[in-house]
């Protein structure tokens, strides 16, 4: 990987560092499996939202969680909704149309919690539309079409982390992450981490159709590049050897690298995060391949350094197995805690067990197999 200091706008303080002093993930080691028990390393809390005639989801995409707030859009009705923390809907909007102060659709969103304002993104306009906890449309904030961000992450009071996904050779020299103005959507500093090849998680690969015809097959390979912890950010974008962390302060400094290199193999095995701890750190190493679609998780502990294979044993719903998914590790929630949607019929499945154990004080009745999912959030020890 080649690293450039770019400069624009203002400087980051990148720390110094011998590659020998860092963790090694090393991609060929076959490392060993170890079970762990959820409620030994954390506290498992289960939220019922709320359920009434106008607020009833079909596809909802968690995007926030915290101590106050809970705030996901319906990807079906390109609506959005607030609760607050017991699962009580406090709001829901959909703004969907034409006008100015309308979006053609949800790509994503993302929340300030400080000024209680909700970011919805538009990528086919290139524009994000701010609008308050109560759905007031405040301002739109217009892009450029430069870049291509589906993602993106309140990073302080003036200023969005946005990460470029557009992945062709016109952006293999072109860094990555940036903090985009929150004012007039211009780029304030590019992050100082530059890479030689970028790959896309969209693989397309060849196949022999008969009779001499050649067609193609594609489809999109499980991936992530950001990851929130609390104040800082974790950037593991796909196509670097070392995963960095990202503060407020703007200081960026490498937390692991692996072995072999990224690049060093066709198709390319690269790396993901999926969760981290003040204790540890869960990655996904996966073959950008649809022949190879192999994939692995491992976790490294910060304090010991040992790094193995985990799987985990959540005792609530009778030892079944639990791992985070790459699918939600994009949910904006504070340190050291972890969010994902449960379908109704299974909190209805283990209601009764999960009451004698204390874990549905917040549950007025059984759920019906048709009320709206509840909210799993975990807090690590």
């Amino acid at each position: 990987m080649l690293l450039f200091i770019t400069i624009t706008g203002c400087q980051f303080n990148s720390q110094k560092y011998k590659a020998g002093d860092l963790p090694v993930i090393d991609f060929s080691k076959d490392y060993p499996e170890k079970k762990l028990h959820f409620q030994d390393i954390a506290d498992v809390e289960y939220v019922p939202l709320e359920t009434t005639n106008d607020v009833l989801l079909g596809m909802a995409n968690l995007r926030y969680v915290s101590d106050k707030y809970i705030v996901l859009y319906d990807l079906q009705q390109d609506k959005v909704f607030v609760f607050n923390r017991n699962g009580k809907a406090l709001s829901h909007f959909c703004h969907k149309g034409q006008g100015g102060q309308e979006y053609i659709g949800i790509s994503n969103l993302f929340f300030d919690e400080k000024n209680e304002e909700i970011y919805v993104s538009d990528f086919s306009t290139y524009r994000l539309l701010v609008y308050s906890i109560s759905g007031d449309y405040k301002r739109t904030i217009k892009y450029s079409n430069d870049f291509i961000f589906l993602y993106a992450y309140n990073f302080d009071d003036s200023t969005l982390l946005v990460y470029d996904y557009a992945i062709n050779n016109t952006y293999n020299n072109k860094p990555p992450y940036m903090l985009m103005s929150k004012k007039d959507g211009s780029i304030v500093s590019n992050i100082d981490i530059r890479l030689p090849v970028r790959y896309t998680n969209r693989v397309i690969e060849e196949i022999d159709m008969g009779g001499g015809q050649k067609g193609t097959t594609a489809r999109s390979i499980d991936t992530w590049t950001n990851l929130h912890d609390g104040q800082d950010f974790i950037l593991s974008e796909i196509s670097s050897d070392t995963i960095y962390r990202f503060t407020r302060n703007r200081e960026l400094t490498p937390m692991l690298v692996c072995t072999p290199s990224v690049h060093s193999s066709a198709p390319p095995r690269v790396w993901s995060v999926l969760l981290t701890t003040n204790k540890f750190i869960v990655l996904k190493i996966t073959t950008l391949s649809l022949k190879d679609d192999v994939s692995e998780t491992l976790m490294y502990e910060f304090e010991t350094g040992q790094t193995y294979k985990p799987s985990f044993a959540n005792d609530d719903f009778r030892g079944a197995l639990w791992y985070p998914g790459v699918a939600v590790v994009g949910i904006d929630t504070p340190k050291n805690m972890y969010a994902s949607m449960v379908p109704a019929k299974f909190l209805r499945l283990f209601y009764k067990e999960m009451k004698s154990k204390g874990k549905f004080e917040k549950f007025e009745k059984m759920p019906d197999e048709d009320d709206n999912p509840g909210v799993m959030i975990v807090k690590f020890k």
